[in-house]
């Protein structure tokens, strides 16, 4: 049957090239549900100018929105595609046929236990949600074939990112159905390594799946087909031999440089036609580097986005720039979201000071970053534009970060929650627990520690760490005493396999430790914060900020539920101990700033000294590790000048 197949491609691509007059080869990219509305697909539209420049017409094409469109629940529509996994279920019976919804695992009454166990009530009420959407699964499945005329395209190619597999899946076993000699391309986060691999051996509509970055390969492949020639070789390409898998690594771009800006002419076109009430609210998506610096000296042992590549690789400043200004000026979009792992530290001398007095003006510039960046460079940050941004905080004990080796201290990232309030940044962290073999007094410090930072921004998101698959937990299990893994729950009801074949599909993992599975030692830190969380629900959330006098004091302001008093004015030398630990300061750094400011024969003396420090403590103004003290107070002047232009981006937003 294969071998038909095969045969019958081979004629056909003869017969448009050698019989018709003109012939172009063509290209159709897809992106289906669940992925969320908000951003392009960088790789659909990566992949898109890379062939153009070849002259291979090609076009993408965002079915994700067209569903969204589809079904008429917008808010639904997103909501769902924030929930991970959950989307998978819609497209089952589509896949594997009707019997599919009367298994077991088919059946809208097993998967709702394994939701149901979960205290999440937005959780609970995605159930009628996912039922009411398989309902009507096939016929939005059909009014994607009858749409589109197929006979146009040479090569249809899907990205599988998170959600989107199974309705991927469906329509390109739809497609192959009815047009066997079209060639079925996968790429994207489920394809990579034995991911994409267990996909060829279990669908074997799937002629091409890449593995790793396919700007190169893809278009590699295409113009071996074309000319009849072998696939073997292509780096990143796993194709079908005499019945065989054949697998052949990971793509690698190593010159970004030479790589053309991204097309995103189709995302903005979709979202007219299908989602116009996403217009003038969805950032321009750039990419200015691939994989992360600091994963390339210690990854994240939680951390498995960048697959199988580490090799850090950035664009050149002069192409940054170029990029995001012409990409601006051409889409007319002036908030930029960059979805790079970690902001190139180069680029705080380089791009970000050319973006701040560059002729655009940028409403936002959203970027990750490590947490210790220096106050300068948070500034210069702000300057570009920047709104919001995500430090990699993960936690609040330098143990814990020790643990999952970010490279980080507690201190380190209270001061980033502390300087980017004071600079008016909006701050996105999530707060990662129940790590294998984690110390369990790391929680009951830092339990010990949140009411004193309920002024700084609270974590997005509280939950325990996910097994994922290329993460160093994932490769080196027995280091953490990690047994019984096994795919995570959820995938059973996405896949009709058995476990090996889960283990083989599945990005994230569930699994077993020695450590008390209750976890009673994480409740007062989960309490804690969620207050925390509560107080930031208010109108007003808590400040802690000083000002300075004209007398060379300090009046701080405290509106902390846990504080001494509303406000205090603290004179020399309290002032200048509160104003040297800004940045973190141990005792004989404290005492120099003292004795340059009040002069040698002034000086109080070190017991005076450690007594103010000791004060300052009392009153939750600094924050002690070993011998560093931080100040959690942020100035109120400056504090004023930035928020006021966050408030208006964020009422902005919220519009």
């Amino acid at each position: 049957m294969q071998n038909k197949q095969m045969i019958h491609q081979s004629f056909s691509r003869l017969n448009k090239f050698f019989l018709n007059e003109v012939m172009t080869l063509k290209v159709l990219l897809i992106s289906m549900p669940f992925a969320g509305v908000s951003f392009a697909s960088m790789g659909l539209s990566s992949l898109r100018p890379v062939l153009e420049q070849e002259g291979i017409a090609c076009e993408i094409l965002y079915y994700n929105m067209y569903f969204r469109h589809f079904v008429g629940d917008t808010l639904d529509y997103d909501e769902l595609a924030r929930r991970s996994l959950m989307g998978e279920w819609v497209f089952g019976c589509e896949l594997y046929g009707e019997n599919w919804a009367n298994s077991p695992r088919g059946s809208i009454e097993e998967i709702s236990k394994v939701i149901n166990s979960g205290a999440d009530k937005k959780q609970c009420e995605i159930l009628n949600l996912i039922l009411k959407y398989r309902k009507v699964a096939g016929a939005f499945l059909e009014q994607c074939i009858a749409e589109v005329d197929w006979d146009r395209y040479d090569i249809i190619g899907f990205t599988s990112v998170y959600d989107q597999q199974i309705a991927s899946l469906a329509l390109a076993k739809r497609i192959k159905s009815k047009y066997s000699e079209k060639i079925i391309v996968f790429g994207g986060a489920n394809c990579q390594g034995e991911m994409g691999l267990a996909m060829m051996e279990h669908f074997p509509f799937v002629d091409w799946v890449f593995s790793g970055e396919a700007e190169q390969s893809f278009l590699q492949a295409i113009k071996r087909w074309v000319n009849q020639e072998s696939l073997e070789g292509i780096k990143g390409l796993a194709y079908r031999r005499d019945n065989k898998v054949i697998e052949q690594g990971t793509g690698l771009v190593t010159d970004l440089d030479k790589l053309p800006y991204p097309n995103f002419k189709d995302y903005y076109q979709a979202i007219e036609k299908w989602a116009p009430d996403m217009k003038g609210k969805v950032p321009l998506s750039l990419e200015l580097s691939r994989g992360c610096w600091w994963s390339a000296k210690s990854q994240c042992i939680f951390c498995g986005i960048q697959n199988q590549i580490h090799t850090f690789r950035y664009k050149s400043p002069e192409r940054a720039l170029s990029e995001i200004n012409d990409l601006i000026t051409m889409y007319g979009i002036n908030n930029v979201f960059v979805i790079d792992s970690n902001l190139p530290l180069p680029y705080y001398k380089t791009v970000l000071p050319a973006l701040s007095t560059g002729a655009i003006k940028l409403s936002d510039f959203f970027v990750e970053t490590k947490a210790n960046i220096k106050y300068k460079n948070l500034q210069v940050l702000r300057q570009a534009g920047s709104n919001t941004f995500q430090p990699g905080i993960e936690s609040l004990d330098t143990e814990m970060l020790q643990y999952m080796h970010k490279g980080t201290t507690m201190l380190h990232n209270i001061r980033i929650l502390k300087w980017a309030r004071e600079c008016g940044l909006y701050t996105g962290w999530n707060f990662l627990h129940s790590f294998p073999g984690e110390p369990p007094k790391a929680y009951d410090r830092m339990a010990s520690i949140v009411s004193y930072l309920v002024h700084l921004q609270p974590p997005s998101n509280v939950g325990p760490v996910l097994l994922q698959r290329f993460s160093p937990m994932f490769d080196y299990l027995n280091k953490w005493n990690i047994t019984n893994i096994r795919a995570g729950k959820l995938y059973e009801f996405i896949y009709p396999f058995d476990l090996k074949a889960l283990n083989q599909l599945a990005y994230t993992f569930d699994f077993e430790t020695s450590e008390d599975s209750e976890r009673n030692y994480l409740k007062g830190v989960v309490h804690e914060i969620m207050l925390w969380k509560g107080m930031w629900e208010k109108k007003e959330p808590p400040l802690l900020a000083y000002e300075e006098t004209s007398q060379g004091g300090v009046v701080v302001y405290d509106t902390r539920p846990m504080r001494k008093c509303y406000s205090i004015t603290l004179e020399k030398p309290l002032a200048i101990i509160l104003l040297a630990c800004d940045a973190g300061a141990a005792f004989d750094e404290i005492r120099r700033n003292v004795i340059n400011e009040m002069g040698e024969a002034k000086y109080p003396g070190d017991i005076y000294l450690m007594e103010g420090i000791k004060m300052l403590e009392s009153y939750g103004f600094l924050l002690r590790e070993d011998k560093h003290y931080l100040t959690l107070a942020y100035s109120l002047k400056t504090y004023r000048q930035n928020n006021e232009s966050l408030l208006a981006y964020l009422l902005d937003v919220d519009e």
